[in-house]
């Protein structure tokens, strides 16, 4: 309700502006043709300003985010980075993710990069994925695609963020592999929004210090 009030008056702000501007262009020129066509047009930028004006600003900014973008019924901020623990069907951790929610006005994009703790010394161990969602009661519904030990995957899966204190929010959820091997590709998600300690400029800005911090992440997990 908060994010459709702020929605409504600036539509409203935007049409009360093009009027202005049509009365006065009417007073300078007295012609109503001009004026439709500088209304018209004042209404067109402001149609592509709500559309996607508005959804770059929530998805670049973190304030504008936490302010009008997207937040699942349990109306926790879901915008920014978070750690995650991967398990399988018997709960052994598999691995670990370290990834950015942007959250826009009406879905969300997932970026992240995935530690896998299963493969040997000889192994690849770090791959990436990237998805899009949209908010589903407490949660969100989301596909995404990437890679796993140098192959493609894709799936599809859900986070829930339950209620509680914005400080201490944590993430469950699950997902399903299509690419994976048969008997792994039920898998479940446990984490936590990182920690504003841990939002150094190098953290935003550097991958290898995001990876390292998910390590860190891991080790702590499994202690």
């Amino acid at each position: 309700m908060k994010k459709r009030r702020i929605l409504q008056r600036i539509s409203v702000g935007l049409v009360l502006g093009a009027e202005a501007v049509g009365a006065l262009v009417i007073h300078e020129s007295h012609s109503l043709l001009a004026t439709a066509a500088v209304v018209i047009t004042v209404m067109l930028i402001s149609v592509w300003a709500l559309d996607s004006g508005l959804d770059y600003c929530v998805r670049s900014w973190s304030w504008a985010a936490n302010l009008i973008g997207v937040r699942p019924e349990s109306k926790v901020r879901i915008h920014g980075f978070w750690y995650s623990t991967i398990h399988d069907r018997n709960g052994q951790i598999l691995g670990g993710s370290i990834f950015r929610i942007q959250a826009g006005v009406n879905k969300v994009d997932f970026t992240g990069d995935y530690r896998d703790l299963t493969l040997p010394a000889s192994g690849t161990p770090w791959s990436w994925w990237s998805g899009e969602g949209e908010p589903y009661g407490d949660g969100i519904l989301y596909a995404y695609w990437g890679e796993e030990d140098g192959s493609d995957d894709r799936g599809y899966g859900q986070y829930s963020f339950p209620r509680g204190g914005v400080e201490e929010q944590i993430v469950r959820g699950s997902y399903y592999g299509l690419n994976l091997p048969k008997k792994e590709r039920d898998r479940t998600v446990r984490g936590e929004r990182v920690p504003k300690a841990h939002l150094t400029r190098a953290f935003r800005k550097d991958r290898q210090v995001r990876r390292k911090a998910l390590e860190e992440y891991l080790e702590r997990a499994q202690a």
